[in-house]
């Protein structure tokens, strides 16, 4: 068959041939570029829920380093009054750390003592109000040590699956350009064979 002077029939098999390769090309690149959307679309819902961890991490690692603070100071043995001082302002500073209803502990560890009565001891160590107290702290520590774990995991869990969706958008990028530069192809095709089709004059 000849490019430059083609029959009537080769003209109309070739432009019909290209026509069908175009529409199944376009088809093609319509369902990637739904698919590639529900990528962007979960991309974003990804980090959204990342930088969600992070926040709630770091207010959970403040709460750490303040516990990690008030048991110092207990196993030190701090002046009482330098003890109660010390945890209303962990408290005032950190309620927010507690308020989250799925992610946070409950704060209230010394629901069973009564404050005045566990810092008037003279010697910390010896009051067995204090030693319950310190422990209450400890396993508080560990609770929160446990989240900011938890939280950890997820958010590699999160990096993970946002390397994966960048490499299927990347992939879905590269399908597109070669479906694109398909449908240009036979585009111009289907301009030259129809310039010697009857009906092109009509």
């Amino acid at each position: 068959m000849s490019w430059n002077n083609p029959t009537q029939n080769e003209a109309e098999d070739e432009y019909s041939r290209n026509k069908s390769r175009y529409q199944k090309a376009a088809d093609e690149r319509n369902a990637r570029t739904k698919e590639k959307n529900r990528c962007l679309s979960e991309k974003s819902s990804c980090e959204n829920k990342l930088k969600a961890l992070n926040k709630r991490k770091y207010s959970f690692e403040r709460r750490r380093d303040q516990l990690d603070e008030i048991i110092r100071v207990f196993e030190d043995g701090a002046r009482p009054k330098s003890i109660l001082s010390l945890i209303t302002d962990s408290n005032r500073k950190l309620k927010r750390a507690s308020d989250s209803k799925d992610e946070s502990i409950r704060y209230s560890i010394l629901k069973n003592i009564t404050l005045e009565h566990a810092f008037k001891s003279r010697e910390l160590h010896e009051d067995p109000h204090l030693s319950s107290a310190l422990s209450s702290y400890k396993r508080e520590k560990a609770k929160t040590e446990q989240l900011i774990a938890d939280i950890d995991k997820q958010a590699r869990q999160l990096e993970e699956a946002l390397r994966d969706l960048n490499r299927k958008i990347a992939s879905l990028n590269e399908i597109q350009r070669q479906l694109k530069k398909t449908m240009d192809s036979c585009t111009y095709n289907m301009l030259h064979y129809k310039k010697y089709l009857n009906d092109y004059w009509a």
